[in-house]
């Protein structure tokens, strides 16, 4: 097949992508169709995936974000339904529940179609677990990637330059990366990569291509806002998806790109708003709340700094007194993870006390994280969930590690070779799509290298740098040319290798991404590693 024969048309070039995509949608259809719990009970693979279903049930059966029900019913853990991802704080009548850590949009859209199940067909999530559960994954994961996929067929069709190139592009995409092993399981990063795809082309085919029709600005403003809804660090993608649509035409992008964009925004904080009473989302809600006074006391023991001297508990029994009109009440102190910390409940009412400066700090309490049993305590923390400390260590095993974003997909490698060819390219608006799509990594990376401890964690037990994946689309546009430039029996061999080597990792973790990757568990067999 030559390029010749297929450049009026992509005949030849089409029947290849269809098989292939079809291929890869029948797998994550399969995969789907046997996914289950450890436990056997219901097909939610993870806390991650549990949170978020636990949200929809709760709408959908009890009409509330309160996740007390679904979670633990009769004060019990259900054990197929709790999930660690999960905060706890008061509502609007001072109570306090159990709520998920995930943005609350997602689940909210998703519970529309579940209520319509449960009301006209009478399946409900908790009854008809596995049928709604797989169904709306194959809805609302499967047909969403396979929109990608197309989009991918139509990008190397309009900007790769051989048919090798090009088949080497939908191969990777199709079967090549870690962003297809989540098909299988309910979270963000689809979502997000679906958007990002999305936005990337109409994006490309307004800069390049020179198309002005409302229908691309419309679609690259909301793809651009629903990207960053699922993925909070790929904001900057909106804020230059609205300068590329100003560059192309400021009166339609005041309207047709703004509108979409600020509608998902206003969308994402309503639902926010509705499910907290709050505007921040949770995870905005670690620390200390509003400092409500001082109190002079007595330095704490340093050899005890976690038992609150006398002195303290007198500031304890005050407060809770003062809160109450001056009612006499028992203040209840417990230990923080923090030296010289406590948390005082009382009448139901907590509040965070620290030892600072020969005084005691009293504030709000605001770190919905920290309750009775939490997992996201320092002390109850495990593996990977407890940081990694070393900076250097975490930015290795990012790259290049046991969750390396280059030795687990090592087709990317190629995609950096790319790269350079992109930034030379003979049409001004490709060289520019590359830089900012090479800013747009730099930016997402160095975020999350500069994370503090608690949040070095990889994303947690998972198979890769998940938060990356929403990247996928552009690594794929820069793979595009460095594929076409590989002529050389030699050269073809290696890019084959490192394709066959990415598969491996990619249908290593199908089964259930939220596992560690074959590298982690490797290096933990051979005992190079190990996280208590």
């Amino acid at each position: 097949m030559t390029d010749r024969r297929c450049a009026d048309g992509g005949a030849l070039r089409d029947k290849p992508y269809l098989l292939l995509f079809a291929v890869a949608i029948a797998l994550m259809a399969a995969q789907i169709a046997r996914v289950r719990s450890q436990l056997g009970g219901t097909p939610l693979l993870s806390a991650n995936d549990r949170s978020r279903w636990a949200t929809i049930r709760a709408l959908v059966e009890h009409g509330t974000y309160v996740l007390d029900d679904v979670v633990m019913p009769n004060g019990k853990r259900d054990r197929e339904w709790y999930s660690i991802d999960m905060v706890r704080h008061a509502d609007r009548d001072g109570v306090e529940h159990f709520y998920s850590t995930k943005p609350a949009l997602l689940p909210t859209l998703l519970a529309i179609p579940c209520f319509l199940l449960d009301r006209t067909a009478g399946l409900t999530l908790s009854d008809d677990t596995f049928f709604v559960v797989r169904g709306m994954l194959v809805l609302f994961n499967v047909v969403p990637i396979a929109v990608y996929f197309g989009l991918v067929g139509r990008a190397v069709d309009r900007w790769g330059r051989t048919d090798w190139g090009r088949l080497y592009v939908v191969v990777t995409a199709a079967f090549a990366t870690l962003a297809t092993p989540f098909a299988a399981t309910l979270n963000n990063h689809v979502p997000a990569m679906v958007g990002a795809a999305v936005a990337g082309y109409v994006l490309m085919r307004m800069a390049v291509d020179g198309r002005r029709e409302y229908r691309y600005f419309l679609l690259a403003g909301f793809a651009s806002a629903w990207t960053a809804a699922n993925e909070l660090p790929s904001l900057p993608l909106v804020i230059v998806a609205g300068w590329i649509a100003v560059r192309c035409d400021a009166k339609r992008a005041a309207w047709a790109f703004a509108g979409p964009a600020i509608a998902v925004g206003i969308a994402f904080q309503l639902a926010n708003f509705a499910a907290h009473g709050d505007w921040r989302p949770p995870y905005a809600h670690r620390g200390d709340g509003r400092l409500l006074g001082t109190w002079t006391a007595a330095e704490p023991s340093e050899r005890e700094p976690q038992v609150a001297p006398p002195e303290i508990q007198r500031v304890a029994i005050e407060l809770a007194g003062n809160r109450d009109g001056g009612t006499a009440a028992e203040g209840m102190l417990r230990p923080r993870d923090e030296a010289h910390a406590w948390e005082l409940r009382a009448n139901g009412v907590r509040h965070a006390l620290r030892w600072r400066d020969d005084a005691v700090e009293v504030r709000e309490w605001d770190n919905w994280y920290d309750y009775e049993g939490t997992y996201w305590q320092v002390s109850r923390r495990r593996g990977v969930d407890r940081g990694e400390p070393s900076r250097t260590v975490y930015a290795f095993n990012v790259l290049v590690g046991h969750h390396g974003i280059l030795s687990l997909s090592p087709v990317w490698f190629i995609a950096l070779v790319g790269l350079g060819f992109r930034v030379r390219d003979g049409c001004v608006s490709i060289r520019r799509a590359a830089w900012i799509a090479a800013g747009l990594t730099a930016i997402c990376i160095a975020f999350y290298l500069a994370r503090p401890l608690a949040d070095r964690n990889y994303g947690g037990v998972n198979c890769g740098m998940r938060w990356t994946l929403w990247m996928t689309p552009f690594w794929l546009f820069f793979l595009m040319p460095a594929a076409d430039a590989a002529r050389s029996t030699g050269t073809r061999a290696v890019c084959v290798a490192l394709l066959a080597a990415s598969a491996f990792s990619a249908f290593y973790s199908a089964p259930n991404p939220w596992s560690h990757p074959w590298i982690f568990e490797y290096w933990t067999a051979l005992g190079w590693i190990h996280y208590p």
